[in-house]
């Protein structure tokens, strides 16, 4: 076992019980409540970004486009997935450089872990909202650093930083190489003192395009990412479900008039996300306490 793991599991056991209990909840019904807020906003055409296995349930849309950087075969061979359980991709590309796909022309985007990828998140968002028609929404969510074992000895990236990333990529500098050598230090436990080994790891790394975590985030720095975008592509928050120590962080996010000149608006829907983690929360108590007692029997 990683001692990384063994940290993780001391940190997670020293938990609070509630914040236990979220963190194994929202796992155990990451889809479940992915799903229920899909079909609550998500209507007509749009894409989803890198679904692989995975694809969000939007029973109310009327079409959903898939796009990967991998074919459906090059995703189930990288990573190891069966075939069958891969989606068919429609549209091959880079989710962080989307220019073939024409501007105003969906419903919806679908961003389910991916944005953590982008060395350059900013210019990502900017792709991703630059396809929606006014009214679409950004169906957004991100892995919570707190919550996952390979980001909670990491630190949410600063406003600041994040658009030094911006701005480095728009002059062409190298913005992904510290973020490389953090993930072989704590991710991959590789001493830098060991330079051989390091440099080994690193190359091993960009031959094989591993789309490390490039930053990682919590509920503030999402906002404060958000509301600089708003600057240049008006935008509104229109619900947020996340809690301290909950899996993931999710957003839905509209576009709105491009003449829209205020500080950006941040809604959340309390009835309905207390509902839905109502529902949920019973779920996971009577899978975890009765079904487990009945099983034993």
């Amino acid at each position: 076992m990683p001692t990384r793991t063994k940290r993780w599991q001391r940190y997670r056991s020293g938990l609070s019980f509630f914040s236990r209990f979220i963190l194994s909840c929202t796992i155990d019904k990451l889809y479940d409540i992915r799903d229920d807020l899909a079909t609550r906003y998500l209507t007509g055409k749009g894409y989803e970004i890198g679904a692989q296995k995975s694809p969000l349930n939007c029973r109310n849309a009327e079409k959903v486009i898939y796009i990967d950087y991998l074919s459906k075969e090059e995703s189930s061979q990288k990573y190891h997935i069966p075939l069958h359980e891969c989606v068919d991709v429609d549209i091959i590309a880079d989710a962080n450089n989307l220019i073939d796909i024409p501007s105003d022309s969906a419903s919806f985007v679908i961003a389910n872990h991916v944005l953590e990828h982008s060395p350059d998140p900013v210019s990502t968002l900017f792709g991703w909202l630059r396809i929606l028609q006014t009214g679409g929404l950004l169906f957004l969510t991100l892995p919570n650093y707190r919550s996952n074992e390979f980001d909670f000895e990491k630190t949410p990236a600063t406003l600041s930083h994040l658009t030094r990333d911006y701005e480095g990529n728009k002059n062409n500098e190298d913005i992904t190489t510290e973020h490389i050598l953090e993930h072989i230090r704590l991710i991959d436990e590789v001493n830098p003192a060991n330079g051989t080994l390091f440099q080994q790891r690193y190359k091993e790394i960009v031959d094989s395009n591993l789309h490390t975590h490039y930053h990682v985030y919590n509920r503030e720095n999402v906002i404060s990412l958000l509301s600089f975008t708003h600057q240049q592509i008006p935008i509104q928050v229109k619900n947020v479900l996340s809690f301290t120590n909950s899996f993931e962080l999710l957003f839905i996010i509209e576009k709105i008039e491009s003449d829209f000149q205020h500080p950006m608006s941040i809604k959340q829907d309390r009835l309905f996300n207390f509902v839905i983690v109502l529902k949920h929360s019973m779920t996971f108590l009577f899978n975890r306490v009765f079904l487990k007692r009945l099983s034993h029997q």
